[in-house]
């Protein structure tokens, strides 16, 4: 991917640069006067930035771009130019998760105090100005592609005279595995007429379409973008740029401006960005711009996990919603069979409802008070003539009470209900029968969650094996392998606990305490391989003459041998990675960043079970 990513970067630069070399177009025909740009960043960029469009900016440049935005920002900008002019834009953009994003902004070109006179002396001043103002709207509707539209309010004053209209910009943002952009703006597509005093002017379109492609490094971000402007007509204009971003913090600029050269810089600290560009001019002074960008509120990816931990949230309190009605109408059911003295019945829903809460006292106690009055009331009718039929009618209850308990897993409770019968019929074959099934199911839970136990260890699921097999013993409280594979999983246990200790040690540059750790560790396991490993390390790293980065990358051969053991542990691919780093250690033994990343990657195969 990396490899793929740079090839398609190269080819972006190419094409850009053989664009300079067309920029000759026929300059007549009539331009907006806000074809200058907005915003300090994109201008530092040489205006190249239609298939950019990732900030405030995009109302002008891109609208289609606002619908990739994660931020919601504030962009402010002001250049002076020549003569008093002041050329000045502002934006305002709002993601909002699910709809898409909004913005508005405005830009203000305008000369106050301009003196007019005739022969004789001042007449007196005037001011004039153009302006321009956006209600812009940009959404996502693919993952590869976004639209985006401008509606604007424009307006031109002189002096006493002034002049407005409106008129529609639409835009479309696309991408290629976030590497290749393509971007194109119709700005003016639709518009009215400007008329000062009694002649009427129709704005001129323009059309812009950019490419840009992106390629990043640890610390390093490059971005190259191209534009081309083409106004209805006068001919084709160029735009070229580039932005070096240095860890997301500082940011250098260049391009190339409609055969002006221009540069650019920027700080992003925290929630603001503050930008410069610079451009120069063939015949007047060069202009020097500004910008301001404040970045705030939640971002949308923000937003949407938000909103998956509601839904989750929701859903669990609908469940347990669901739940306790449930819950409630098998309730009310054993509770009207309990009043009616229908027994069997009340059993079978108090049951069900300690299906759905075990600790239900309600439901455990009228158990209890129906095993007690059938109980009393069988002893009471033993007393009298009917004494066998009032026992055949107890015992029928209480196996009545123990199948129940049986059919429906509750094989515990069961237990201790046939056990009554055994108490009051001894040789009661079914009875007998039942309890030993339930002996064999304990017997077999048991095997299973020992077997699962084991299956826990060999995956390094240490914690959970515990569980499963102390569930297990107090099945089996008599199997001592089970006891066995207790202790070793709660060993195992403490044993990564203290290697995890000894890495922060060891990451802390406390290699002292990081000994003592695993000197503890093979005291528990003479043969833990990763501590081993880890003592064999800090020996040869202490006879070994360190390596440093920079003495790797002077050696060609095996710099790409590293990088290429980077991409395959990035790729989840750590033997492939090992391999290429022990070979880059063979020749640079004293490589501490190499033996750093074998580790890392042995500890990820170790995770995997591998």
């Amino acid at each position: 991917m990396i490899f793929r990513n740079r090839k398609a970067f190269v080819l972006i630069v190419v094409l850009l640069l053989l664009s300079t070399q067309a920029d000759g177009a026929d300059p007549s025909g009539r331009e907006s006067l806000f074809i200058l740009g907005a915003g300090a960043r994109p201008l530092g960029m040489g205006g190249a930035f239609t298939a950019v469009a990732d900030d405030g900016s995009a109302v002008y440049y891109n609208p289609a771009g606002l619908g990739y935005l994660e931020y919601r920002e504030l962009t402010l900008f002001h250049t002076p130019l020549y003569e008093g002019t002041n050329y000045m834009f502002g934006a305002l953009s709002y993601p909002i998760l699910g709809f898409g994003a909004v913005g508005i902004g405005g830009l203000r070109l305008g000369t106050d105090d301009v003196v007019f006179r005739d022969r004789l002396g001042r007449l007196g001043s005037f001011d004039y100005s153009n302006g321009q103002y956006w209600l812009s709207y940009g959404i996502k509707v693919f993952d590869y592609i976004a639209l985006g539209m401008n509606m604007k309010y424009l307006d031109q004053s002189l002096g006493d005279l002034g002049t407005s209209t409106g008129s529609v910009d639409l835009g479309l943002l696309a991408h290629y595995r976030n590497t290749v952009f393509f971007g194109i703006n119709a700005q003016d597509l639709v518009s009215g007429e400007m008329k000062l005093g009694s002649r009427g002017e129709k704005l001129p379109y323009n059309i812009k379409a950019g490419v840009a492609a992106r390629y990043s490094t640890p610390n390093l971000d490059f971005l190259l973008a191209g534009d081309i402007d083409k106004t209805e007509d006068v001919g084709a204009k160029f735009h070229i740029g580039g932005e070096v971003g240095i860890k997301s913090i500082f940011f250098l600029r260049g391009g190339y401006d409609r055969s002006e050269i221009t540069f650019g810089a920027g700080v992003h600290y925290k929630f603001a960005r503050f930008d410069y560009a610079y451009k120069g001019h063939s015949e007047l002074d060069p202009t020097h711009r500004l910008g301001v960008s404040f970045f705030f509120g939640p971002t949308i990816s923000e937003q949407k996990a938000r909103r998956v931990e509601r839904q989750r949230e929701e859903e669990a309190l609908r469940a347990e919603e669901v739940r306790r009605e449930r819950m409630a109408d098998l309730r009310t059911r054993a509770d009207d069979f309990y009043q009616n003295q229908v027994w069997d019945s009340a059993v079978v829903y108090y049951n069900q409802v300690l299906a759905y809460d075990t600790e239900n006292i309600h439901a455990i106690t009228r158990i209890h008070e129906i095993s007690d009055k059938l109980e009393s009331r069988a002893r009471q009718e033993l007393d009298t003539r009917a004494g066998e039929l009032a026992f055949e009618r107890l015992m029928r209850q209480y196996n009545r009470i123990a199948d129940s308990l049986y059919e429906s897993g509750e094989y515990e409770k069961a237990r201790l209900e046939y056990e009554k019968v055994l108490q009051l019929d001894s040789a009661n074959s079914k009875a007998l029968d039942r309890l030993s099934e339930i002996e064999v199911h304990f017997d077999r839970a048991a095997d299973s969650l020992k077997a699962r136990g084991q299956a826990l260890i060999a995956q390094n699921e240490y914690a959970e094996a515990v569980v499963v097999l102390t569930e297990a013993q107090e099945l089996s409280p008599d199997d001592a392998e089970i006891g066995r594979r207790i202790a070793f999983a709660r060993t195992r246990l403490l044993i990564d606990r203290k290697l995890r200790n000894a890495a922060e040690k060891l990451d802390e540059g406390d290699t002292a305490a990081a000994r003592v750790i695993f000197q503890e560790i093979l005291e528990l396991d003479p043969e833990e391989p990763l501590t081993l490993d880890y003592l064999e390390q800090l020996e040869r790293e202490t006879e070994i003459e360190p390596v440093s980065i920079g003495q790797l990358k002077a050696d060609s051969q095996y710099w790409n041998l590293y990088l290429e053991g980077l991409e395959l542990f990035g790729d989840g691919k750590y033997r492939e990675a090992i391999e290429k780093w022990e070979i880059v250690l063979e020749k640079y033994p004293g490589s501490r960043d190499v033996r750093e990343n074998i580790r890392q990657a042995r500890l990820r195969l170790r995770n995997q079970g591998q």
